[in-house]
């Protein structure tokens, strides 16, 4: 795939210069807040043809003060524009579910970026937003056998132009984002139809595989197709699947894909917790940090963040990767170095 030109929709001196130090705490110790910009826009040349636009969200951690924050449908809490804290950082890409949108799970990328991520999102070619005019018409999601490598290759082709588009930055003299990225610490994190798209880079469609991936955040992942064609066993990168007893569509099926994994893995299956868990419907009403005060948001974040922590940054985080059975309905982990 050839990569075009970025456009950076940004004045690269303006406020998302990274000059600026993260701010501390009263007792001296760095902390970190989550940043957000919406001004990110690439470019590509994909398979067929032609240029394909794609714009990134973006969250990372920050000194910058954090304000309430309006997001299409959400409330969150951010320091807009900010300044990406000083040093390299771990990065996440994350793919939205079919007609979602690279903002529909704040809550998580505020979390991620607060605890040390980039964190970046697109709108895929599916998405429901205000540039949107046409809606891309719903796959049959029970004919699974009739999927093939095909089957929103789009979406494949997204990420990996995303992926590039990022490093690219990470290594551009004068970029916001130069050297504030950790090429070797790549993470995916994928909801619904996401799941499916970072699963197939990871391995289950074979020729959709990104070595650059080094861990894998599956969240009410449908993944059926992997289950009748693909190659679940080139899928050697660890990997977290989350579920929910009320999401009957998908995590009833969540159980057989995790015992064909032959990676380190986690299962884990959330208390009243429907497919749109992981999205920013659990917080209506309510701001992203007021959500993830308790509950389910606060353990997706929670175990979100402590994978990620083991697998990207080598923390230990034994503790934070256990079941906790009177908060999870299911715990499993099968992790290879337990």
């Amino acid at each position: 795939m050839k990569m075009r030109t970025a456009a950076l929709a940004l004045v690269l001196a303006g406020p998302f210069c990274p000059s600026v130090v993260s701010g501390q705490d009263e007792a001296g110790k760095e902390k970190a807040r989550a940043g957000f910009s919406r001004n990110l826009q690439f470019d590509y040349q994909p398979r067929e043809g032609g240029k394909r636009e794609r714009r990134v969200y973006l969250w990372y951690p920050t000194g910058g003060k954090e304000v309430r924050f309006r997001y299409a449908a959400q409330s969150g809490m951010v320091a807009p524009e900010a300044p990406v804290a000083v040093g390299a950082h771990p990065l996440v890409v994350f793919s939205h579910g079919f007609w979602g949108a690279a903002d529909q799970s704040v809550f998580l990328m505020e979390a991620l970026a607060r605890a040390g991520y980039v964190v970046a999102s697109v709108h895929h070619e599916d998405a429901t937003h205000a540039l949107k005019r046409q809606r891309v018409v719903m796959p049959n999601f029970l004919q699974a056998e009739g999927w093939a490598e095909s089957k929103f290759f789009d979406r494949k082709e997204d990420m990996t132009a995303l992926l590039d588009y990022l490093l690219e930055q990470n290594g551009l003299e004068g970029s916001p984002l130069h050297g504030r990225i950790l090429p070797d610490a790549v993470g995916g994190a994928g909801h619904s139809l996401g799941g499916y798209t970072l699963l197939g880079m990871a391995g289950g469609w074979e020729s959709w595989k990104d070595e650059r991936m080094q861990a894998l955040l599956l969240l009410s992942p449908y993944v059926l197709p992997f289950f009748h064609r693909g190659s679940l066993e080139n899928v050697s990168v660890p990997v977290m699947v989350q579920g929910g007893t009320w999401d009957v569509g998908v995590t009833p099926f969540l159980k057989r894909f995790y015992d064909q994994l032959e990676t380190t893995k986690y299962y884990l299956v959330l208390r009243r917790a429907g497919h749109y868990a992981w999205t920013d419907l659990n917080s209506v009403g309510r701001t992203t940090t007021e959500a993830l005060g308790k509950g389910n948001p606060r353990l997706i974040a929670d175990y979100s963040i402590a994978f990620f922590d083991r697998h990207l940054r080598g923390l230990e985080r034994g503790r934070e990767l256990s079941g906790d059975g009177r908060k999870l309905r299911t715990w499993l982990s099968g992790a290879q170095d337990d």
